[in-house]
């Protein structure tokens, strides 16, 4: 479920309805992979929950038959009210690297067209884990982890954007290596979801744990996340939990910290009784 997002141009680690920047709102409507199938929007519940809190709408290519412009071969994103709130913005998908959990990351190569501001800017839009995302940006905030380690505390699912302009001609883009249209992109901003368990969760896993058999949960989300999610479906017990990860904080001094996952402090040191008592999870 979508939540709200904390943008790059007033990261405070408030969550706000929906994004501040012109450049964030036009990434979260169009670094997606959103297809039409017999006229009906269908695709990753995430990418559709992100593209319904901007407004904005997907048009495939020759749906429109009154669309005179020379970009009939392209999907079209576009804001339907944008006589009211004055974007005219069309962006057009023009390549596409899917998400995949090996590259943690989904890549977009886009066109964004604004005929009345006369621009035709082409542009790539990242979205993926923050820790890849971390990785690849030139501009990340000094506060960056631990306004990520405090969302993902509540249990919330934290997704980071960001943009970035290929010095290339169209064409040259076309066929370029997903590095180089990815090259000195900026951080865009968070976008955040809620991780609901469903009713029926809890007493099927209550049923399957009273009968004797060990209950696993496999993720892919933040290791905070995961611990929050499986408090509430009663998977994890009510005794502390230790996290060892590595300390990003400081790019120039990296180190492996422990900390209880519900507290920013760093614990200095584990005695052998912590180890008997209570769980121990790596990330």
């Amino acid at each position: 479920e979508y939540l709200g997002v904390c943008d790059a141009t007033d990261f405070d680690g408030k969550i706000k309805p929906a994004a501040i920047s012109v450049a964030f709102k036009h990434a979260l409507a169009a670094c997606h992979s959103l297809t039409k199938i017999n006229g009906e929007l269908n695709g990753d519940p995430l990418e559709l929950e992100m593209l319904k809190s901007t407004g904005w709408v997907v048009t495939e290519p020759n749906e429109n038959e009154n669309d005179s412009s020379d970009n009939l071969n392209f999907t079209k994103i576009w804001d339907p009210n944008n006589n009211e709130n004055g974007d005219k913005t069309e962006i057009h998908h023009m390549r596409q690297f899917p998400f995949s959990s090996e590259e943690a990351r989904q890549t977009v190569l886009i066109r964004k067209l604004n005929q009345s501001e006369g621009t035709n800017q082409l542009m790539t839009l990242i979205k993926g884990s923050p820790e890849k995302i971390a990785k690849m940006v030139s501009d990340l905030p000094k506060d960056y982890f631990e306004k990520l380690d405090d969302l993902t505390r509540q249990g919330y699912r934290v997704i980071a954007l960001a943009e970035a302009f290929p010095k290339l001609r169209a064409l040259k883009a076309l066929k370029a290596q997903r590095e180089v249209l990815e090259e000195n992109a900026s951080f865009l901003g968070f976008l955040i979801l809620q991780n609901k368990i469903k009713t029926e969760t809890k007493p099927v896993l209550n049923e399957i744990l009273n009968a004797g058999i060990r209950c696993i949960m496999v993720t892919c989300d933040n290791i905070l996340t995961a611990i929050c999610v499986g408090r509430e479906a009663c998977l994890l017990s009510e005794k502390k939990v230790f996290v060892a990860s590595i300390d990003q904080s400081d790019p120039d001094d990296q180190k492996l910290v422990w900390r209880e996952n519900n507290k920013l402090e760093e614990i200095v040191q584990l005695r052998k009784a912590d180890f008997e008592a209570n769980d121990i999870y790596v990330a």
